[in-house]
């Protein structure tokens, strides 16, 4: 039975996730709006081996079980299907890829139709109706937010500039804690390796941690004042070197500017310094050409070593990737 599925990716990756479907004969691929595509299959379980093929490059997906020619059509076909949805725990989810914005006026005339009167909807839910809007009409589909990569419309996570704010950098890590809860332990010690300005330790300490940011640039004033913070002012290969022997933090990040493979190789050099079982996020930097060989080689090396739990491009990924990982035990 042909299955469709409509998938997000960052536009200037759209290439990328091209060479990764040649791994995938079977699938018809079409791009269908700035970063958005559709996959079609006979496959009875499309979604799921698109969620489980570990794609790199793609954020979120979501099915498709109807296409509306107009925004009646569609509120009209959510309508008709209310009943089968949970009336707690559901969420609407939609993304408007033309430049008509009726976002609001799909959402909004879905939930307002008397049939979902008894319908609590929040922004995340459960269960997910999705509804993608292009200009060859609406894609519909009913789903499980686990089913879809990421629990938001479109894998978006946005967020807010404030005063506190260090550096942009910030929101890669803050994705990752709010997409992957890590468990860390009351008062974690945490370990940033090219932390400068101090983003990625900014987002640490708002997580109850102390930690020893690496780098020879300066941090921003208002992390250097902070007494939970230990600035060690060289390379993070000499600072691996005069603390071989300790085993001390229950995090390591790394946001370094270096080839991904040399990157890896880095954090591996760094693990005995990690508590068994302590997560790893690295963001893998890519190179504009060959950046799929690039990023399944890093891969591939700090699988080699580490229990990878997600590789993924972020919302906030620009030419990069981010890996989580943990010690093995």
């Amino acid at each position: 039975m042909k299955q469709s599925v409509i998938f997000f990716v960052r536009e200037e990756s759209f290439p990328f996730v091209m060479g990764e479907f040649s791994g995938f004969p079977n699938m018809k691929v079409k791009k269908i709006g700035y970063g958005a595509g559709i996959i079609e299959a006979e496959d009875a379980v499309l979604l799921q081996t698109i969620g489980n093929a570990g794609f790199l490059f793609i954020r979120h997906i979501h099915p498709v079980d109807h296409l509306a020619s107009t925004l009646q059509d569609a509120i009209d076909y959510a309508a008709g299907i209310a009943h089968l949805l949970p009336t707690a725990g559901l969420s609407v989810q939609v993304i408007d890829l033309t430049r008509e914005k009726r976002e609001h006026a799909l959402r909004f005339g879905i939930l307002d139709h008397p049939a979902f009167a008894g319908h609590k909807a929040g922004a995340e839910g459960e269960t997910v109706l999705s509804a993608t809007m292009t200009e060859e009409g609406i894609y519909l589909g009913v789903s499980k937010a686990s089913e879809n990569l990421t629990p938001r419309a479109g894998g978006i996570f946005r967020y807010a500039f404030r005063d506190e704010t260090i550096s942009r950098a910030e929101f890669k890590l803050t994705e990752v804690f709010d997409f992957l809860p890590l468990d860390l332990p009351e008062d974690p010690r945490a370990i940033d390796l090219g932390a400068a300005p101090g983003g990625w330790t900014q987002v640490l300490l708002q997580r109850g941690a102390r930690v020893t940011a690496v780098d020879p640039a300066k941090l921003d004033p208002r992390i250097t004042a902070n007494p939970r913070v230990t600035h060690y002012p060289g390379l993070s290969q000499d600072y691996l070197r005069e603390h071989a022997d300790e085993r001390q933090f229950d995090i390591l990040v790394n946001d370094m500017r270096m080839d991904a493979r040399e990157s890896v190789r880095v954090t591996l050099e760094a693990l005995p310094l990690l508590a068994s079982g302590a997560p790893l996020v690295v963001t893998l930097k890519l190179p504009e050409k060959k950046s799929l060989k690039v990023a399944r080689e890093a891969l591939d090396l700090i699988k080699s070593e580490v229990d990878v739990i997600f590789a993924r491009q972020l919302y906030h990924n620009r030419s990069e990737i981010t890996v989580v990982g943990r010690k093995r035990a």
